[in-house]
């Protein structure tokens, strides 16, 4: 199937071999892309644009809420530092700030674990849903989602 045929809403054949490449690799960091408030007297926390799991000898898989966030899409680094640089001009300061989790909630639970499996919900079509995801590491899993409420993403986590 070429990735024409999938229709939006649904995860591409690209993204799909990503995730294959990530799963049985281990945990090694993660990191926050956060979108700032930068109209605030202090940038605040405005929502979560994308995360990078950095999976040792697998690379870098980073996942995205994108521009529109009504998608979760797996990204390249080159595509994160062109939002990040063309939000920089339009506010004229840095409104993308990259922030380490590995040490933090959820993601202690799961540091140096491996990536037992990227689970995905099917479509009536037999296509996979790209509104959200688990990551199951065994006896922990993590959710990742649209929020619907702020935008971007949202992580939780889900017992194994």
């Amino acid at each position: 199937m070429a990735e024409q045929d999938i229709p939006d809403g649904h995860f591409t054949l690209a993204e799909l071999q990503v995730f294959q490449r990530a799963e049985n690799a281990t945990l090694e960091g993660v990191d926050y892309y956060i979108w700032l408030d930068t109209e605030a007297e202090q940038p605040v926390w405005k929502f979560l644009l994308a995360i990078e799991l950095r999976m040792g000898a697998a690379g870098s898989v980073i996942i995205s809420a994108g521009e529109d966030t009504d998608a979760i899409r797996v990204i390249q680094q080159e595509e994160l530092l062109k939002t990040a640089s063309a939000l920089y001009r339009v506010h004229g300061k840095p409104v993308i700030q990259r922030a380490s989790r590995d040490h933090q909630a959820p993601w202690t639970a799961v540091m140096n674990n491996v990536l037992q499996a990227v689970r995905l919900s099917k479509s009536e079509e037999g296509h996979y849903l790209n509104d959200a995801m688990m990551l199951d590491f065994g006896e922990t899993g993590l959710v990742i989602a649209l929020n619907q409420e702020r935008g971007g993403l949202l992580i939780r986590e889900h017992g194994g």
